[in-house]
């Protein structure tokens, strides 16, 4: 298939045994099919890790401004061929989000960028802190006991 946004081709990357993705190493942006964008982060929330979409590969980050252009401009439906693509709000917890969907066939195409921000409006961010403040408790609990203990003992005095 494709790119609906610039000159690459869309390559299928398996995310799990029901996602598959197409991506375009191109300018970094993502397709997925009716129904697949909404699983991934069902299952991004239930096992509070983000299934593996190489992140540092997707991301966008060195695109910003090429991501911008990329979102702004006009696309095709991948699958779909003819049938341009419509901005569609992507709710979360952060506030509405434009992505590109396809009217017929109801895939959706992220822009670079577009799936950190996605997540970034859902659960999962909230839940993925929440689990590594977990992590770190003992610790601070250490020091904090530590410091009572300090405080108790008075100010050092110098040797």
């Amino acid at each position: 298939m494709n790119c609906p946004k610039c000159i690459g081709k869309l390559t299928e990357k398996v995310i799990t045994k029901t996602i598959h993705a197409d991506v375009c190493y191109l300018c970094e942006g993502i397709w997925l099919d009716k129904g697949e964008l909404s699983a991934l982060i069902d299952q991004d929330s239930k096992d509070f890790l983000y299934d593996d979409l190489n992140s540092a590969e997707y991301d966008g980050s060195e695109l910003k401004e090429f991501a911008r252009e990329m979102n702004e401009k006009e696309g095709h439906c991948p699958k779909c061929s003819t049938v341009t693509l419509v901005k569609a709000n992507y709710r979360g917890k952060k506030g509405d989000l434009l992505i590109d969907q396809c009217p017929q066939c109801e895939g959706v195409w992220l822009d670079a960028c577009e799936i950190q921000k996605v997540r970034d409006r859902s659960l999962v961010t909230f839940v993925k802190r929440l689990s590594m403040l977990k992590l770190y408790m003992p610790f601070i609990a250490k020091i904090a006991k530590q410091d009572k203990e300090n405080r108790k003992k008075g100010p050092r005095t110098p040797s």
